[in-house]
């Protein structure tokens, strides 16, 4: 099990630095949210989410 959990981290790893580096050259747009943000306040999480896709800075009056 050592091995394998060892394994997946570094997958993981691997594949956060790749979105970390896409969001730094700002080549796409990249939006971070944490899973925490959505516990806690998961309106405004999805809000932000949702203002992100659409690419708006309100999403008041807004039907989804």
């Amino acid at each position: 099990w050592v091995d394998f959990y060892a394994n997946e981290i570094k997958k993981w790893k691997h594949g956060h630095e790749v979105w970390l580096d896409v969001a730094k050259t700002g080549n796409y747009p990249v939006h971070f949210f944490r899973y925490e943000d959505l516990l806690d306040d998961p309106v405004k999480t999805m809000e932000d989410v949702f203002k992100f896709v659409l690419g708006v800075d309100s999403i008041e009056k807004t039907e989804v």
